[in-house]
C-alpha cells in the first residue's frame, strides 16, 4: 500500500443538507472543450493474472508542483487486497497540428506508469480508503497519480467549494465510457441533489469506465473541480 493522504483538516465541520436544483437531466454528448485535454482514460490489472480494467481520471492543477498530478477513484489504483494496480497506462488526447494545413487533429497520447515506483511516479490514497471495504469507503474512494512534470495544466480548484455548506446548479461529469474503444471523451450534466460533509450527489447519466472522472462546474469562465465520480 502506498502512503495515504490525510483529509481530516479539509472537511466541512457540518455539511449534512441538501439542495435540490430542479433543472432536469441534460443526458451525454461527446465534448471537445479544454476538458478533453484534461481528462484521461486508464488502462491497468487489478490482479497480474487478470485482464486489462479500464477506468478514468483526470489532470489536477497545483499551483507551483514540480510533478503533474492526476486524481482517479482510489479502487482504479489498488485491488480489494490493498494490491497497487499492475500495467498502468495512461492515456489523453493531445492535440497535433496537421502538416497539410492548419486544421488540428486528435491523437493519442499513452504515459505508461513503470513497474517501480520513485521519485518522479508515485501514488497516494485518501487515508480513509479501505479497499476491503469499498461500499463503506465512498467518500473516501479517491487517489493520485504523480509523474514528471509536462505543458499539461489541468481543473483548478477553489477552497470556497470545500467550506460552502450547499452547492447547487449543474455538474458535468468528463470521462470515458469503457465500451468505447477510441479516446473519445465523454460529458454528462444534471443537477446536484445533496451536499454531503464528504459527497456530493447529483443526477447524471453515468456507464462503466466512468469511475475516477472529474465532476465540475465553471468558475469566473475556468473549470473547477469539484470532485471524483
Amino acid at each position: 500500500m502506498p502512503p495515504k493522504i490525510n483529509m481530516a483538516a479539509f472537511r466541512h465541520p457540518k455539511r449534512t443538507g441538501a439542495m435540490v436544483d430542479p433543472t432536469p437531466d441534460q443526458g451525454r454528448r461527446l465534448t471537445g472543450g479544454v476538458e478533453s485535454k484534461w481528462a484521461v482514460k486508464l488502462k491497468f490489472k487489478l490482479k497480474p493474472n487478470e485482464g486489462a480494467k479500464l477506468g478514468s481520471g483526470f489532470y489536477f492543477n497545483v499551483p507551483g508542483a514540480n510533478l503533474d498530478v492526476i486524481l482517479t477513484a482510489a479502487h482504479n489504483l489498488v485491488n480489494d487486497n490493498g494490491q497497487l494496480v499492475t500495467d498502468l497506462e495512461i492515456h489523453g488526447q493531445a492535440i497535433y497540428e496537421n502538416k497539410t494545413g492548419n486544421q488540428l487533429e486528435k491523437r493519442e497520447q499513452v504515459r505508461k506508469f513503470p513497474a517501480v515506483q520513485d521519485g518522479n511516479h508515485f501514488l497516494r490514497l485518501c487515508a480513509d480508503f479501505d479497499p476491503t471495504k469499498q461500499k463503506k469507503s465512498a467518500g473516501a474512494d479517491w487517489g493520485a497519480i504523480f509523474l514528471p512534470k509536462t505543458d499539461v495544466t489541468g481543473f483548478g480548484f477553489d477552497l470556497k467549494f470545500a467550506f460552502q455548506e450547499h452547492l447547487q446548479g449543474n455538474v458535468y461529469v468528463s470521462g470515458y465510457e469503457a465500451s468505447t474503444a477510441e479516446v473519445k471523451l465523454v460529458n454528462s450534466d444534471g443537477p446536484i441533489i445533496i451536499t454531503l460533509n464528504d459527497q456530493l450527489k447529483y443526477r447524471a447519466v453515468t456507464a462503466q469506465g466512468i469511475s475516477g472522472s472529474v465532476v465540475w462546474q465553471v468558475l469566473d469562465g475556468q473549470p473547477i473541480a469539484l470532485g471524483i465520480q
